[in-house]
């Protein structure tokens, strides 16, 4: 079996995070919390796992939030 891949907590809440899937083959990872999800859903036709933890896993730093006003 391969390396298991570890989720960072959801950015939003921290809850835990998790791969899902549909009956159609595409997956994305979700938050168990505040079920936030990655915007990609990328096809199981090949293994796309590690493409969705990086990107759920990326976080951006020292960025602060900008209102419109």
């Amino acid at each position: 079996m391969g390396e298991e891949i570890k989720l960072k907590g959801c950015p939003f809440c921290g809850a835990k995070a998790v791969f899902d899937s549909d009956d159609d083959g595409w997956q994305w990872i979700e938050c168990t919390g505040c079920s936030a999800a990655t915007e990609n859903r990328v096809s199981c036709a090949d293994d796309c796992k590690p493409l969705l933890a990086k990107k759920w896993n990326s976080r951006v730093s020292g960025v602060e939030a900008k209102g419109n006003g």
